[in-house]
């Protein structure tokens, strides 16, 4: 076994029943056919390492082989489109969100005043705020505020207690029968003759001095009307001054149908 000019070790194949000496007088073999085919080279890792290594095509990052070079330049040509394209419909749309900020704007402009004309008719004449709990007066229709509805009563109530100190309010059987004569047909025949002798506060309109006799009913249309104007200056409703659900029972306490 030797090692070639190239560095590879050759090996020979030994054949048994050959002498030494036979061997070394029949070096170098004689190329022959056979024994070319019995000659075995042995190349270690140190001489692939040697070997001039492979052509590779470096690719970077974001930019495509040269052989798609054509390829790519289609598909740029075709995004700087796509992008032209979406730079023109974000003008347009600039342009009609601009158109519809200034017809919002102009539509205001027309509203406000309507609005400032409503308010009007939705403030109480007494203490000239918003009525969020308005209530109708049924004999004149005029409406007020709760509070200040009560505030009226409870001043005319209260003067005609300290006037009439023995007086003894309608009992409460009385004012239902007169609320509903239908249902008491017979009794309300009583009540009514007991009544025409019964003397108590008499209660008027804040605004026309009216007499009135039977309890206010709350107006569900103005308080429609002013929660609405309320939600779209974006003002929140104050603080019920009775619970809610109490409406039916506000107006007990005084002499009223």
């Amino acid at each position: 076994m030797s090692v070639n000019q190239r560095g590879k070790i050759v090996g020979q194949v030994v054949h048994p029943g050959v002498a030494a000496s036979d061997r070394k007088q029949n070096w170098p073999p004689t190329a022959h056919p056979q024994q070319a085919q019995d000659i075995i080279e042995i190349s270690s890792d140190e001489d692939e390492a040697l070997q001039p290594p492979s052509k590779r095509i470096l690719i970077k990052r974001g930019h495509p082989p040269p052989t798609h070079e054509p390829d790519y330049k289609a598909r740029l040509s075709q995004k700087d489109h796509e992008i032209e394209k979406l730079e023109k419909r974000e003008k347009e749309l600039e342009r009609v969100v601009a158109m519809q900020k200034e017809e919002i704007e102009t539509k205001k402009s027309q509203v406000i005043p309507k609005i400032d004309e409503v308010e009007e008719e939705l403030t109480c004449e007494i203490c000239a705020m918003r009525m969020w709990s308005p209530y109708r007066l049924t004999e004149c229709g005029h409406v007020f505020c709760l509070g200040c509805t009560l505030d009226w009563f409870d001043n005319i109530h209260v003067r005609f207690l300290n006037s009439h100190p023995e007086y003894t309010p309608l009992p409460p059987y009385f004012k239902m029968v007169l609320r509903r004569p239908l249902e008491f047909p017979q009794d309300f025949y009583r009540v009514s003759m007991y009544m025409d002798q019964y003397s108590g506060p008499q209660y008027t309109c804040p605004s026309c001095r009216v007499a009135v006799t039977r309890r206010p009913v709350e107006d569900f249309k103005v308080k429609a009307l002013v929660s609405w104007l309320g939600s779209v200056q974006g003002i929140e409703p104050p603080e019920p001054r009775i619970p809610p659900g109490t409406g039916d029972t506000v107006f007990d306490g005084y002499s009223l149908l």
